[in-house]
């Protein structure tokens, strides 16, 4: 469905959490979290077109305690928003907020901005996604994998924490890691990229499920099995 949506958009490189890729100057958080999101943008391809960024605080949610003696923290979703607010000249100017806390977790705010910047990609589309509305912020994660951020959503999907007085975990979007790292690797395997740079970059256990995964996929004839689907069986409507 992507690739007949913008069929101009060519392969990108999946992005790796380094200095030379997302390189960041200043000690303002606020600032910080502006520069991440500029290259985040630009990896987009959506560059030319006017966003307004808007720090939220508490977006990522509250601590929820669990009995006396342990607490857990828990939030799951994205750690950002996206909406088009209307302008005084007739257009819409994009919106996307994010967690303010986050800035000291590049990952996880790397990954919400892809996703947010996904949503502006997919708002361009003529069509919705398979499965509808109701499987728009799916197709957004998966759009987000598609446009070069797999890692870092996989990355930040679930993240557990745990001490001698306390357990938490966040768990971050609306894919799984499973599914993230399958959209990974079909990806990847579509637009011929080598995942050796992704398995280096990334956790340890991580890497595994995704070697499987790629292995798994190597074994499939894509380009027939993905020509075999009717997306009209999925509620995609040509205009």
């Amino acid at each position: 469905w992507l690739e007949t949506e913008f069929p101009d958009r060519q392969a990108v490189d999946i992005a790796l959490p380094t200095a030379d890729q997302f390189p960041v100057a200043s000690r303002d958080p606020t600032e910080r979290a502006t520069e991440l999101f500029q290259h985040v943008r630009t990896k987009c391809g959506l560059d030319d077109i006017g966003i307004n960024l808007v720090a939220v605080e508490g977006q990522s949610g509250p601590p929820v305690p669990v009995s006396p003696a342990i607490a857990s923290q828990k939030w799951s979703g994205a750690a950002g928003t996206f909406q088009l607010d209307a302008e005084g000249t007739g257009g819409n100017m994009p919106t996307i907020t994010y967690a303010a806390e986050s800035v000291d977790d590049p990952i996880t705010l790397i990954a919400t901005f892809a996703h947010e910047l996904a949503h502006l990609q997919l708002a361009f589309s003529p069509s919705c996604p398979p499965g509808g509305e109701d499987c728009e912020e799916e197709a957004t994660d998966f759009a987000a994998v598609w446009m070069g951020f797999g890692l870092f959503l996989s990355e930040s999907a679930f993240v557990y924490s745990a001490d001698n007085t306390q357990w938490g975990y966040r768990a971050q979007g609306y894919l799984n890691r499973m599914q993230l790292l399958t959209a990974m690797a079909i990806v990847a395997a579509r637009s011929g990229q080598s995942l050796e740079p992704v398995y280096a970059a990334m956790s340890k256990h991580l890497a595994s499920d995704l070697r499987k995964i790629d292995k798994f996929v190597a074994t499939r004839d894509l380009d027939a099995e993905l020509n075999a689907i009717d997306l009209f069986n999925f509620g995609v409507r040509r205009a």
